[in-house]
């Protein structure tokens, strides 16, 4: 694998993400590179299967539904949330 792609709402949710919490952004980028890393290295197996071509990963608080198809050289995150800690 050599990319990672954003759908466009996922995109946006990631930056509403960041901005709702702004004394969280260091724990939240780092979370993001280290799923960003992982796409990278390993798209096609990394996190969990959902079915079909939808794989899920988690990073931190952040959790990344995602998509590779066959062939493909870019992990494509469809969905992104975040995990809330009390």
């Amino acid at each position: 694998m050599r990319g990672v792609e954003w759908t466009p709402e996922a995109f946006q949710r990631m930056g509403q993400i960041v901005r709702n919490n702004p004394a969280r952004r260091g724990e939240r980028a780092a979370a993001l590179n280290e799923l960003t890393a992982r796409l990278r290295a390993h798209g096609a197996t990394a996190g969990e299967s959902r079915g079909g071509s939808l794989r899920v990963s988690i990073a931190g608080p952040l959790t990344a539904f995602f998509v590779v198809d066959p062939g493909a050289t870019a992990a494509e995150i469809v969905r992104v949330r975040v995990r809330f800690r009390a």
